[in-house]
């Protein structure tokens, strides 16, 4: 008969091993990613990841380490964490997503994280499409450099959000991973006018989907 101390420790060893394979495990969504992947990201994937699969204490205790800047050995220096990061699009875009985080951690809520965590990786990829819409008709903005900042916006929702429309909407994924295409394309040809409406229609698909549209009004 086993012990209660070595029960004990198995649950422990196969909670651990849980854990791993859900981290390193293969999705059945994957989707190129170009250019940039914050350490940040990688984090908000995990927690968002762990949530998914009912491992939310898992979750909050990542998050928990993540809530301030945090030391990333491959880059070997201290990054942004979820509080600034949360701060910075709350005073751009009039919304309460540090707040949010905050009270998830502090009831220990992993569904209200989740949605704090959607939430912001939604208004960190439309941070860096207005950063980029501010470079349009400006004779000294290069064509490299706008396509590096749309990258870094479109690897927000294909990194974070796009999962999850992958499995629940495969119809509404591909759509908007079109849109999303197209965009770029208007970028490349220079019809500035173009993008601010498929911006417009994609930011506005992705808040109905995910029901953020009540936290902010989308231009």
């Amino acid at each position: 008969m086993i012990s209660e101390s070595v029960a004990n420790m198995i649950r422990y060893v196969t909670s651990g091993l849980l854990i791993i394979l859900i981290l390193l495990g293969s999705d059945v969504w994957s989707h190129e990613i170009v250019g940039e992947v914050t350490p940040l990201m990688i984090r908000i994937e995990r927690m968002l990841k762990l949530i998914d699969n009912g491992l939310g204490n898992e979750a909050m205790d990542l998050a928990k380490k993540t809530y301030n800047e945090f030391h990333d050995q491959m880059r070997g220096k201290e990054e942004q964490g979820l509080q600034r990061g949360s701060l910075r699009v709350d005073h751009r875009f009039g919304t309460d997503v540090e707040s949010m985080i905050h009270i998830s951690l502090t009831q220990k809520d992993p569904e209200e994280l989740q949605k704090g965590l959607r939430l912001l990786s939604f208004l960190l990829m439309l941070e860096k499409f207005d950063v980029l819409e501010d470079t349009f008709g400006n004779a000294n903005s290069k064509i490299s450099a706008q396509r590096t900042i749309f990258w870094l916006g479109r690897n927000y929702f294909s990194y974070l959000l796009e999962p999850v429309l992958a499995k629940e909407d495969p119809i509404e994924e591909k759509r908007l991973d079109r849109q999303l295409d197209k965009m770029l394309y208007r970028v490349e040809d220079g019809e500035w006018d173009e993008f601010k409406l498929l911006r417009k229609e994609l930011t506005a698909s992705i808040g109905e989907y995910f029901n953020m549209s009540q936290f902010i009004i989308l231009k």
